[in-house]
């Protein structure tokens, strides 16, 4: 397959919708949460998605600055590239409004909960499919966020368990 140009630049602006839906999902979500210990954790997921926007942003402006040839004019195989857009365009929330309007259509707590869970799940593999793209000095910054996603995600469980067993 021939390659294609699949910029540092792009990568990282989904990467920023990924995060700015996760924070408006989780900020509308909130208002809806029966329970007190859901309310607690979608307030505090909302503040670490936040978190999550300065950290590519910031990432966005070292690379701007930096220019690596390696990451900001990269180049990767049409099949991985294909994949990166299939990921970034599934409940990932790439759209800023579909975060919003999702948690506002949802009827439950178990159905929070489940979008959540998904949204998190997509979200992993998305940056799974980053940290093999980026520089490898800029790795760390990936490797941070996805080890806060993956915390996101057994919280997440964890409260899914306590819901269906109480």
């Amino acid at each position: 397959m021939d390659p294609v140009h699949f910029s540092g630049k792009e990568l990282l602006e989904i990467a920023i919708k990924i995060e700015e839906n996760g924070w408006a999902f989780y900020n509308e979500a909130k208002k809806g949460a029966e329970k007190e210990e859901l309310r607690r954790l979608f307030e505090h997921l909302a503040s670490q998605e936040l978190e999550h926007i300065e950290a590519f942003r910031d990432l966005y402006k070292l690379l701007k600055k930096e220019r690596e040839e390696g990451f900001y004019g990269l180049t990767i195989g049409e099949e991985e590239s294909l994949y990166l857009k299939a990921l970034a365009g599934s409940r990932v929330f790439t759209d800023p409004r579909e975060g919003l309007r999702v948690a506002r259509e949802v009827k439950s707590d178990t159905e929070a909960l489940e979008v959540a869970i998904g949204f998190e799940k997509d979200s992993l593999l998305f940056y799974y499919e980053m940290y093999n793209l980026v520089p490898e000095k800029e790795r760390e910054v990936v490797k941070r966020l996805i080890s806060q996603e993956r915390e996101h995600l057994t919280r997440l469980r964890e409260i899914q368990g306590s819901l269906k067993g109480g």
